[in-house]
């Protein structure tokens, strides 16, 4: 049974409504409990994570036993401690780092089935050693009795809470139409100035793409 559906979650949504309106456009018709992707990661979501970090820690390890052989090279990217995922060498970094923190990564000569058997049946091992699986599910209960709790939860109408699931969300000025995340503002709010740089290179695409 999904959280939402338990009688508890649904009283205590109810409870939180009361007296409320929308967070966003003010209304008080249909409204909705949200909660942000942002802290309320879903259960698939969690899952994922901590097995791709758990995949990266034992393919570090594996790595590291074979470069012994000689036989690995380095891929041109690295990572610092306390870092999952590796990234380019020449990446331009904001800050200065100890280069003792660095992590060169090396690649393995491509793996033969036998290989590819051999790393499959250690990985499954280091993850029931790890009992990884039950961290998972453990993370997964805290999420879950922190959804139920509501904490960082917003009261939100409808049609606002459509809006959320297109990565939207209301216009700051006019508070009437919405707008993707990454823009400060819908459309018709712009300066006059910026909507006509945009009319311009939509005429400018049109004409270009009906030319070629």
């Amino acid at each position: 049974m999904n959280i939402r559906d338990t009688k508890t979650y649904r009283e205590k949504a109810a409870k939180f409504k009361e007296g409320k309106v929308c967070e966003w456009c003010s209304s008080s018709i249909d409204l909705h409990v949200h909660h942000p992707q942002e802290l309320f990661p879903t259960p698939e979501q969690i899952r994922n994570l901590m097995y791709a970090i758990a995949y990266s820690k034992f393919k570090d390890h594996y790595e590291q036993q074979h470069i012994k052989n000689g036989k690995s090279f380095e891929t041109g990217r690295h990572k610092h401690e306390g870092r999952t995922f590796y990234h380019p060498i020449s990446t331009q970094h904001k800050f200065e780092y100890d280069i003792s923190t660095e992590i060169i990564q090396y690649k393995l000569p491509t793996p033969t089935k036998k290989d590819m058997e051999q790393f499959k049946l250690k990985y499954n091992k280091f993850l029931e050693d790890n009992n990884v699986k039950y961290q998972i599910e453990a993370k997964i209960k805290e999420a879950d009795k922190r959804y139920v709790s509501l904490e960082g939860a917003v009261v939100i109408c409808k049609r606002c809470h459509h809006a959320t699931h297109k990565d939207m969300d209301l216009c700051p000025i006019c508070k009437q139409k919405y707008k993707k995340k990454k823009y400060q503002t819908c459309f018709d709010c712009l300066p006059q100035k910026k909507k006509t740089e945009i009319e311009e290179f939509k005429n400018f695409e049109k004409q270009w793409c009906g030319h070629k």
